[in-house]
C-alpha cells in the first residue's frame, strides 16, 4: 500500500471527515471505496451532481392523518451507513442538497434526526479553475477535519487486476518517463486503464488517445513491441535501472542515445538512489549530469554529498561530472 493510502487509512480509523481534492480520472473514488473495504465499514456512495435532496437525503414528506404531522420516508442505506462519501461535491447546484450535506457532516443527522451509525463523511472535489464547478460554502468546507490534495499516479497493483502485469508496467513506464507534466494531465490514470485493457484484449487502441494533442505514441508502440518480443528486460524505468544497474552501465557504452531517457528517471530518484546509480550517472553527458544534480534543492545536494563522505569516496576525483554539478558551497 502506498503512503497516501496509509495516511487515508489512519484518518479513517480515527473517524475524521476528509475532503479529497484532485483532477478527474486519478482514482479518488476507487481509493475511497478501497479504504471503506479495508475498514470493513458499511459504505454509502453518492454522486453529488445528480443528488435529489428529498428522495435521497432528507426524505419524501408523507402526511400522517392520525397525528396530523409530516413523516419523512428515506432509503434505509443512509440510516445504516457508517461511512458516507459525496463524490464531485462541488458540482452540486441545488442549495437544498448542500444544506443537507452540511447537516450530515456537522451533526451526523438529517432533518434533525440522528444518523446513529454514521461515523464519518468524506467528499471529493475537482480543483476550481480548470473545471466548471461551484464554490462551496466556507461553512461546509470548514466541517471537514482534513483536506488531502491527490496527484495523479499509475497504480500498477490496481492495473494488474484489469490487465496483464507486463502491459501495466509498460504503460506505467511510458506515462512516467515519456510524457510531459501537461500530457499527464490529459492522459489520466483512468485513460491509461482504458488503453491498457484494449492492448491486453488485442483491440486497436490508438483511437483511445485524446484527439487534438500530440503524444509520443510511437514510443508506446515501441515499448509494446519489445514487450511482445521479450526484449523488455531493460525497459527504461526506475525499478529496472535500480535492479539491473550493471546491465544499464554496460548498455550505455553501446547505446549512448539512452542517456536522454535516463534523465527523467534520475530526476525522480531520492538521494540514496542517485548515490547508488553514481557510476551510471557519471557516464552521461556533462550537461545531462548537471540537469539531474542541479534539479535537487541545495539541502538535498548536501545529503547526497554526505553519502559520498560516509562511504569515503573522493567525489571530486572519482566523479568529476557529479562534483561539478553541485551548487557552490556544497563541496568545499
Amino acid at each position: 500500500m502506498n503512503t497516501l493510502e496509509e495516511k487515508l487509512l489512519i484518518y479513517g480509523k480515527n473517524y475524521l471527515n476528509v475532503m479529497l481534492i484532485g483532477t478527474h480520472g486519478i482514482g479518488k473514488s476507487m481509493m475511497v471505496k478501497s479504504i471503506a473495504e479495508r475498514l470493513g465499514m458499511k459504505f454509502k456512495y453518492y454522486s453529488s451532481s445528480t443528488l435529489d435532496p428529498f428522495s435521497e437525503l432528507v426524505g419524501i414528506p408523507v402526511p400522517d392523518k392520525d397525528t396530523k404531522t409530516i413523516d419523512f420516508y428515506r432509503t434505509k442505506d443512509l440510516e445504516d451507513a457508517e461511512f458516507v462519501f459525496f463524490d464531485e461535491l462541488n458540482r452540486v447546484q441545488n442549495p437544498r442538497v448542500l444544506n443537507a450535506v452540511l447537516e450530515i457532516v456537522q451533526f451526523k443527522s438529517i432533518n434533525g434526526e440522528k444518523l446513529k451509525n454514521l461515523k464519518m463523511v468524506w467528499a471529493a472535489i475537482n480543483p476550481p479553475g480548470d473545471y466548471q464547478v461551484e464554490d462551496l460554502d466556507p461553512a461546509l468546507v470548514d466541517r471537514f477535519h482534513v483536506y488531502v490534495s491527490i496527484k495523479a499516479f499509475i497504480n500498477v497493483e490496481y492495473l494488474k487486476s484489469k490487465m496483464n502485469e507486463k502491459v501495466a508496467k509498460v504503460l506505467k513506464d511510458w506515462w512516467e518517463v515519456d510524457l510531459s507534466d501537461e500530457q499527464r494531465k490529459i492522459l489520466t490514470p483512468r485513460r491509461i486503464e482504458y488503453i491498457g485493457c484494449m492492448i491486453d484484449s488485442g483491440i486497436p487502441w490508438r483511437d483511445a488517445i485524446p484527439v487534438g494533442h500530440t503524444f509520443p505514441v510511437n514510443n508506446l508502440e515501441g515499448r509494446i513491441g519489445r514487450m511482445i518480443s521479450g526484449e523488455d528486460e531493460l525497459l527504461m524505468s526506475k525499478e529496472n535501472v535500480l535492479l539491473k544497474l550493471d546491465d544499464f552501465i554496460a548498455r550505455i557504452d553501446k547505446e549512448p542515445k539512452i542517456a536522454l531517457g535516463l534523465v527523467p528517471i534520475f530526476m525522480k530518484c531520492q538521494e540514496d538512489e542517485i548515490f547508488k546509480c553514481r557510476d551510471l550517472i557519471e557516464k552521461l553527458p556533462t550537461e545531462l549530469v548537471y540537469t539531474i544534480i542541479e534539479h535537487k534543492f541545495i539541502t538535498r545536494q548536501r545529503t547526497l554529498r554526505d553519502l559520498f563522505i560516509d562511504a569515503k569516496i573522493d567525489i571530486v576525483n572519482q566523479y568529476p561530472k557529479i562534483a561539478k554539478s553541485f551548487k557552490a558551497g556544497v563541496i568545499e
